[in-house]
């Protein structure tokens, strides 16, 4: 039986099966959540004792759903989740719905994310993270960190990153409220930083990185320092104006295994 599964998908789009009717989509978004609610229960009732390897909720997040996003999530962490991913706005909807909903409010996470041991990896779309204190940020599993269109500060990216030894990935798409990215993990092989604003600032120190990927945004001036890097075999620029070719002539010799 389904429900017993060490693993929970639950996308709004596939739920539906095709985009319904903007006059049903209210409706419809009540019957996604009611399914939720109703396989979580039924979980909760018949297999309380089983934990969760992977918990995945895709939908486009509106305030008034808030206080079940918030539910599911207690469900997944209090059964030790490894992958949490939490898509408050489909993806390839980004750039639509910033355009004809610039000043929708993204779904702001709770604290007790932030705090679980179990989590080895942690996707998160169009949310918020002013509710998190960097003080209680324990993630000290977290191997893969996917963000875009995230709300967040240097502070709390910081804590992050201090708090997460044996991180692995991170992407960073259209992060909103970032100014300097400073990374410098042990295990960290691959950055990605994706068109974020207002970013100043990337400092790569990480001594293992393989792979760095940034783009910067039109008329941005961020600095990029990749000089400590020696192990990179892929890198791919784009906007990022301060590095020139002498620069990136060294970057190459001190990366005897970067792609030409």
């Amino acid at each position: 039986m389904w429900y017993a599964c060490a693993s929970f998908t639950f996308d709004e789009r596939e739920f539906h099966g095709r985009p319904p009717p903007l006059l049903q989509w209210r409706r419809s978004r009540q019957n996604f959540v009611r399914f939720v609610n109703e396989a979580l229960e039924f979980r909760k009732t018949h297999f309380n004792d089983l934990s969760i390897e992977k918990f995945k909720v895709s939908m486009r997040f509106v305030e008034e759903v808030s206080p079940c996003l918030e539910k599911w999530i207690a469900f997944a962490l209090e059964r030790n989740v490894k992958e949490l991913s939490i898509i408050a706005e489909m993806k390839d909807l980004i750039a639509v719905a910033e355009f004809f909903h610039p000043f929708r409010v993204p779904y702001l996470l709770p604290q007790a994310m932030f705090a679980t041991k179990s989590i080895q990896r942690l996707e998160l779309v169009f949310c918020d993270l002013s509710n998190v204190s960097g003080s209680s940020i324990q993630l000290p599993f977290l191997r893969n960190l996917d963000m875009i269109n995230v709300h967040m500060n240097d502070s709390i990216f910081t804590s992050i990153l201090s708090s997460s030894p044996l991180l692995e990935k991170i992407n960073l798409s259209l992060v909103c409220g970032l100014e300097r990215i400073h990374v410098t993990g042990e295990k960290l092989k691959m950055l990605v930083v994706f068109k974020c604003l207002p970013l100043e600032e990337v400092i790569v120190k990480a001594p293992n990185i393989e792979s760095f990927l940034f783009r910067g945004k039109r008329h941005s001036l961020d600095r990029i320092d990749i000089s400590s890097c020696r192990k990179l075999k892929f890198l791919w620029l784009q906007r990022a104006s301060n590095l020139t070719d002498d620069t990136l002539e060294k970057v190459a010799c001190l990366n005897p295994n970067l792609e030409k």
